[in-house]
């Protein structure tokens, strides 16, 4: 960083503190001060230090603004004068970008699943483990993003992310079931019940393939798994979901049975 950027972003910084200012005025002649827990010079210099800060995300973060126009200065002080609105899309752009990076990460994770699918790789199982971190993470941070593209985003690479453990299953069936009722859990628990369902439609997959060739110890995990989604989750979607999966496996089950 040159001399010159220090300078522009010292006076970015002080314009901001200007319009701080100007907030607290206004907030005394509207009797209404903001931090009234704090004395005057408190107040003075909280606002000031947010007015500096909001000037520098308004200038440098949401718009592409030419340091050497008297323009940009003046968008500094309205910037520290009306900081809670610019702090609170600061806050936005911060927020998307880390959700941008962990779909990004979902989207990788799912592409080397894939990919050791077609294969046949004999470490297909320790690549369908490692692809659930991703895919977890990205679901934690649902709750805190308001934009709802970001949602749809989460809600899309966590739905591959299904669809790719799902495939895998066929040739590694118990790390796929665990990956699938885990992803389950933790849509579940982050409101993200669209996905939650979705992964308790691949767990009833696998578990009614299992009782249509009479592999009854993984129908049996697959029932399990659901009845534990079920008991554990506070949508009702989700509850009958995992509770008619588990029936329609119970079915097939005694179906394959009744049939010999």
């Amino acid at each position: 960083m040159t001399k010159k950027d220090l300078g522009c972003l010292g006076g970015v910084a002080v314009a901001g503190t200007a319009g701080g200012f100007g907030f607290w005025l206004l907030g005394e002649w509207a009797n209404s001060p903001m931090f009234a827990c704090f004395n005057r010079f408190g107040q003075i210099t909280a606002l000031m230090f947010i007015g500096a800060l909001s000037a520098a995300i308004g200038v440098y973060l949401l718009t592409a603004s030419d340091l050497t126009s008297m323009r940009t200065y003046i968008f500094a002080v309205v910037g520290g004068l009306v900081w809670q609105p610019i702090t609170d899309a600061g806050k936005r752009l911060v927020t998307n970008a880390a959700v941008s990076g962990k779909v990004a990460r979902v989207n990788s994770s799912v592409e080397r699943l894939s990919d050791a699918t077609e294969s046949r790789s004999p470490e297909l199982g320790a690549q369908i483990k490692s692809t659930l971190p991703s895919v977890n993470a990205a679901l934690q941070a649902a709750s805190g993003v308001q934009d709802s593209s970001k949602q749809v985003d989460i809600a899309q690479s966590s739905t591959r992310a299904i669809n790719a453990i799902l495939e895998a299953a066929r040739q590694a069936p118990d790390p796929s079931l665990q990956a699938l009722t885990d992803i389950s859990l933790e849509a579940g628990r982050t409101g993200q019940a669209d996905v939650a369902v979705k992964a308790v439609q691949g767990v009833r997959t696998i578990g009614f393939s299992a009782a249509e060739s009479e592999n009854h110890a993984l129908a049996a995990d697959a029932t399990k798994s659901l009845q534990a989604i079920s008991s554990q989750s506070l949508d009702p979607m989700v509850k009958a979901a995992a509770d008619n999966s588990a029936t329609s496996i119970h079915m097939k089950l005694t179906e394959v049975s009744e049939k010999k």
